[in-house]
């Protein structure tokens, strides 16, 4: 199958990141609104990590055209 381009982080990679970040689930039904937000959070926040990565390997003027 073609893949498509990507930028960011890999629909596979994010759930990865999702099932290690899914270990420390709250017991307490009551904290679970502040988990899930915690959790979209940090998705984001690794997912910009990854966007600037690919960001700034792009703007890299020492490398060929098409690299």
């Amino acid at each position: 199958m073609h893949e498509v381009p990507h930028h960011g982080l890999t629909r596979r990679q994010l759930e990865y990141q999702l099932s290690w970040l899914m270990r420390r689930r709250p017991q307490d039904p009551t904290k679970l609104p502040e988990f899930i937000g915690d959790l979209v959070v940090t998705l984001i926040d690794r997912n910009n990590v990854a966007l600037a990565a690919h960001a700034a390997e792009a703007a890299r003027t020492d490398l060929p055209d098409g690299s």
